[in-house]
């Protein structure tokens, strides 16, 4: 999974200058998920990388904001844990990198929408 940064990164859309991208890492671990979070960050120098992965009728999701970002306002554990809410789930974190847990795998994409949302509202902002 962490050699599919690049492919990820390919995805990646624009806001005002704010780079991001969604992606669902369906069947890897979490520690997997936070490296290949880290890896396609490190790929973009500067942007958001929202990540999911469902198993087991739960899903987990990762949110990985660059420096750059957070100087400027964006806050990965504000970011997940609105994201996670629509997955019935929470969580959290630190400015640059947080987790979270979900309780609904099929409203992942529903998730990612409220990411786009949220990131799209406060690069407009």
């Amino acid at each position: 999974a962490v050699d599919k940064a690049s492919d990820i990164v390919e995805n990646s859309v624009e806001v005002n200058g704010v780079r991001y991208v969604t992606y669902n890492a369906q069947g890897v671990d979490p520690a997997t998920m936070q490296k290949l979070a880290d890896n396609v960050a490190d790929k973009m120098s500067s942007g958001i990388v929202v990540l999911a992965a469902g198993a087991d009728g739960k899903v987990v999701f990762v949110c990985k904001v660059t420096s750059d970002l957070v100087s400027k306002g964006f806050h990965a554990g504000n970011i997940i844990r609105d994201v996670a809410k629509v997955a019935g789930g929470g969580g959290g974190g630190k400015p640059e990198f947080a987790q979270a847990g979900g309780k609904d795998p099929s409203k992942i994409d529903a998730a990612f929408a409220k990411a786009v949302e949220i990131i799209s509202a406060k690069a407009t902002a």
